[in-house]
């Protein structure tokens, strides 16, 4: 079962934009992907999965900076 994770939605918002909200988004999936690690951390709950698929995120988020800054 795929869960769906409530910063998700900034991410994926981030990652299919194109236009000139595109830094603004990026800005906005960081911030919400960090409040969910500091949530996470305080809580101290085993979330491998959740944490999994922010890493990746985060790692999609990198790519998408750095092309957004070679174009």
């Amino acid at each position: 079962m795929t869960r769906v994770y409530g910063w998700q939605r900034f991410y994926e918002e981030a990652m299919l934009d194109r236009g000139v909200e595109l830094p603004r988004l990026i800005r906005a999936a960081h911030a919400a992907i960090d409040a969910r690690l500091e949530q996470l951390g305080a809580n101290g709950q085993d979330r491998a999965e959740e944490l999994q698929a922010i890493a990746d995120a985060q790692a999609g988020l990198r790519v998408l900076s750095r092309e957004l800054t070679e174009s």
